[in-house]
């Protein structure tokens, strides 16, 4: 209480987009991307999308949201996972990004 707000969800692999961010799009989606967001999200079960929605601010790869999203109910195919994430990217309501790739234990350093 009287406190400062909270800091904005930084943005990861696959977390909710800023539309105030000078680098977001100005442009709206079209019916077309609308209507393929719409398919993808419906190839996700409606009872993990709650879930799914909890988790983008944690910064996970989309093969580790599949993954907790799996252990936590029941198998969903990457695809699946993976045309939703495209789907959301196109229409602006969420951010992709490429992760770094993380170094191996045994690399030498130099």
């Amino acid at each position: 209480f009287g406190g400062a707000p909270p800091a904005p969800a930084p943005a990861g692999p696959a977390s909710p987009a800023n539309p105030a961010s000078p680098t977001s799009p100005a442009k709206e989606p079209s019916a077309a991307d609308r209507a393929a967001a719409e398919a993808a999200a419906k190839k996700i079960p409606g009872h993990m999308t709650a879930e799914l929605r909890a988790i983008l601010p944690r910064k996970m790869t989309i093969l580790q949201v599949r993954d907790f999203l799996t252990g936590e109910f029941e198998p969903l195919p990457l695809d699946d996972l993976v045309a939703y994430f495209d789907a959301q990217a196109t229409i602006g309501t969420v951010k992709l990004t490429v992760k770094a790739p993380e170094a191996t234990a045994g690399a030498k350093k130099k």
